[in-house]
């Protein structure tokens, strides 16, 4: 059920003036009695109080639509919506040991829900997971992106090993599930899910014992086999044209040591499954959502998660696939932010292009500015399968640990709060390119990007974070970037140029 306190200040607002011009109507009825209520009328034969009694029912069932509506699930023939969780990290030590194993700030009164320095408590996942069911348990999926394991001070042989983190993981699913009993998991791998970090090995014919039991937890049946080989899987929803593709990008990231691009141009061979799973869902002329944990493209320091080789592999299929993918879902960065993979094309003006969606975290744990712990709601239309809307929701930590209640606020609602059409590359691409010259735009997306945090370090504006945080959105590898930058973030169609003539150098590069 929707949840009044935080979305749909309209239908409120509506509530309030039918139920008060119906309670002002029936103190006049009281004082005067109804001759007192004067409705004047232009035609002589018209009954003044039949009139007045017709306004007054009509004031009445206003005010019940207006509630009876609110009161509605969210979910509705026309609509789809999907809950977005990515990077809980939970830290089992928390409340229990005097200094949790996370926590980097020491000798500190921690808050009962959490702290900026450490990873999320039990309490203040499960207080989360209770508010997202409030606010709409009648979702079709729910898309976990991965990094459930806590970020250990200290060497993480000493506290963390592959069946603690199975515990933890299974910890957080149950929690999942005994409020979303019904709801299908569409979860990925984190880098942070592994032991060790970030390590994840070549598939052989034999099952990944330690996928397999993660798949077991996840997944239905018939996806177990694939997942607990290669990490990865193609899942079907409840709408037969809309699939889920979830990417195991671990094998991909550039801290994995146990792969090497120049030995394994294809490792688990999962290049050539995205590319066989797209060109099934285009010939059936249906849609996918991709999710994965690692988002590909550059951060704004002009690196790559990804190795390089992988990272040009990987966004050319996106871009070959534009027009089957509605957009792609990751986590990772602990950031809010939004990247556009474009299809090279002559018409510019043409969308073209993947939008790709990085989730903030729910742990509050931080490496530089604080950041609330965050969730959203994502909601789409069923016919269409295009994005119709994202719900950005998060904790203001310390009034949570003040008041002892987690409740999830509102921060943003995309794409009403950036004032664009809708939620398409084209759309993005217009946001991206007005951020370059509205400052104001821009900080607004600043302040998104670290989750509405209002105490701690305040993050410093600046033309060179602008220049770098813009071209990392449509920029995906370093040679597009630093023409980009030399050039203080030109606007994306003459960048959208420099990367056709980067892509097609690929383009021929792979042919030879």
């Amino acid at each position: 059920m929707r949840d009044c306190r935080k979305e749909d200040v309209c239908s409120q607002y509506l509530t309030f003036v039918a139920k008060s011009l119906v309670k002002t109507v029936l103190i006049k009825m009281t004082e005067n009695s109804l001759s007192g209520v004067r409705i004047r009328t232009f035609h002589p034969y018209v009954n003044a109080g039949a009139l007045q009694a017709l306004f007054l029912v009509l004031l009445l069932q206003l005010s019940l639509f207006v509630s009876e509506t609110h009161a509605k699930p969210e979910s509705d023939a026309a609509t789809g919506y999907f809950w977005h969780i990515t990077d809980l990290h939970y830290d089992f030590t928390y409340n229990e040991l005097e200094i949790p194993y996370s926590c980097n700030a020491i000798n500190k009164n921690y808050g009962k829900f959490g702290d900026y320095s450490c990873d999320a408590p039990a309490i203040l996942i499960e207080s989360i997971i209770k508010e997202m069911k409030t606010i709409n348990s009648h979702v079709d999926f729910i898309v976990w992106t991965g990094d459930t394991v806590l970020h250990p001070r200290m060497n993480e042989n000493l506290v963390l090993n592959k069946s603690k983190n199975l515990e933890i993981i299974k910890n957080c699913t149950d929690i999942l599930k005994a409020h979303f009993p019904q709801i299908p998991l569409a979860s990925s791998l984190g880098n942070h899910d592994l032991f060790p970090d970030a390590q994840c090995p070549i598939a052989t014919d034999v099952p990944n014992l330690y996928f397999k039991k993660l798949a077991e937890e996840w997944l239905t049946a018939d996806l177990i086999e694939t997942f607990s080989k290669n990490g990865y899987y193609f899942m079907a929803t409840k709408d037969p044209d809309l699939y889920i593709v979830n990417l195991n990008t671990l094998l991909y990231y550039n801290r994995n040591k146990l792969i090497k691009p120049n030995q394994n141009p294809d490792p688990n061979g999962q290049f050539t499954w995205l590319q066989n799973v797209l060109e099934k869902v285009r010939k059936e002329k249906k849609k996918v959502f991709v999710i994965g944990h690692i988002p590909p493209g550059l951060l704004r320091s002009g690196k790559t998660w990804l190795y390089k080789e992988y990272n040009e592999k990987l966004t050319k299929i996106l871009q070959n696939y534009s027009d089957v993918i509605i957009a792609g879902f990751f986590g990772h960065e602990h950031e809010d932010s939004f990247k556009v993979i474009h299809r090279p094309t002559k018409d510019l003006r043409k969308n073209n292009g993947v939008p790709i969606f990085v989730a903030p975290a729910l742990t509050p744990w931080v490496y530089d500015y604080n950041r609330n712990p965050a969730v959203r709601l994502v909601r789409y239309n069923v016919t269409s399968k295009q994005l119709l809307q994202i719900t950005q929701y998060y904790v203001n930590l310390p009034k949570a640990n003040e008041k002892g209640q987690v409740l999830l606020e509102l921060e943003y609602v995309m794409p009403e709060s950036y004032d664009l059409d809708d939620l398409s590359a084209a759309a993005l691409v217009k946001l991206r390119n007005r951020m370059q010259t509205d400052d104001k735009l821009f900080k607004q997306y600043l302040q998104n990007m670290y989750v509405n945090t209002k105490t701690g370090p305040k993050i410093q504006f600046s033309k060179d974070l602008q220049t770098r945080v813009l071209c990392a959105i449509n920029c995906y590898d370093e040679n597009s970037y630093e023409m980009c930058i030399s050039s203080g973030a030109i606007s994306y169609h003459s960048l959208a140029l420099i990367n056709n003539f980067f892509l097609l150098v690929i383009y021929f590069r792979d042919l030879v």
